[in-house]
């Protein structure tokens, strides 16, 4: 925004023709501006929003236990990363294959 503010200090010591082409400028400035706050907001809430969805990690799996989505496990040597909440146990289709382990 200083870069505005200096277009507009200049256009208001200009003359004439001066006067149009800098209010121009400082128009075209506030647009990208605006557009780079805008993109700086979205990238904020993206931020936001994979923080909340770190990783947990609750150990090795229990049998009957009910697993949220983002949460790691161990299982049969192997890490594994919990889908879609469930209560089945690694392998399976709510589950992901983090690390595999040495056999």
């Amino acid at each position: 925004m200083r870069l505005v503010r200096l277009v507009d200090d200049m256009a208001s010591k200009a003359t004439g023709s001066q006067v149009l082409f800098l209010g121009q400028i400082a128009g075209l400035l506030a647009n990208h501006v605006v557009s780079a706050e805008h993109q700086v907001e979205l990238l904020s809430r993206r931020v936001a929003e994979l923080e909340a969805g770190r990783l947990i990690y609750l150990g090795p799996h229990e049998s009957g236990r009910t697993y949220e989505r983002g949460s790691v496990v161990t299982h049969g040597g192997s890490m594994w990363h919990c889908d879609l909440g469930t209560d089945t146990r690694p392998p399976g289709d709510c589950w992901t294959l983090a690390v595999k382990g040495a056999r």
